[in-house]
């Protein structure tokens, strides 16, 4: 996680010990901001492994924490996918 202010940013990898990504046609940013939007949380996603949040200013604590709830359920559901199809080794 990377950001400044409300700007932030998730890069997502393979395996977090040593930041291997996945395989670029694996499209994970697209994917994951697919789900999220499935599940009301608009993303974008950024050079192909990153995630950018940028909520309005005017954003209050309980909306900051039910896009946080999304964003690990989608994140939950992202590997189940990925697992599912063997895409992981």
């Amino acid at each position: 996680m990377r950001g400044v202010g409300l700007m932030w940013g998730a890069e997502i990898v393979k395996d977090k010990k040593n930041s291997s990504r996945l395989r670029p046609q694996t499209e994970i940013g697209q994917q994951l901001s697919n789900i999220c939007f499935s599940h009301g949380l608009n993303t974008r996603p950024l050079g192909g492994h990153t995630m950018a949040f940028t909520p309005p200013l005017i954003i209050s604590d309980a909306e900051i924490n039910l896009g946080l709830e999304i964003f690990a359920k989608s994140l939950d559901e992202l590997l189940d996918s990925l697992q599912s199809k063997n895409m992981l080794n």
